[in-house]
C-alpha cells in the first residue's frame, strides 16, 4: 500500500513506538480511528 509522505511518517512513528510491523501499525491506527469515531464499539477485539 502506497501512502503519502506525511501518512507514511505517521505509520513509521507508530511502528517505532509500539515495536510492531507496518501491517500491525496500520491495523492499530485504523482500529483507533474507528473506535474514536464510534464506527465500532470500544470493546471490539475482533481481528
Amino acid at each position: 500500500m502506497d501512502l503519502d509522505g506525511e501518512v507514511e511518517c505517521g505509520v513509521q512513528m507508530v511502528m517505532a513506538e509500539y515495536g510492531v510491523s507496518r501491517e500491525e501499525a496500520i491495523k492499530r491506527i485504523l482500529r483507533d480511528w474507528l473506535t474514536g469515531g464510534s464506527y465500532i464499539p470500544l470493546d471490539s477485539t475482533e481481528d
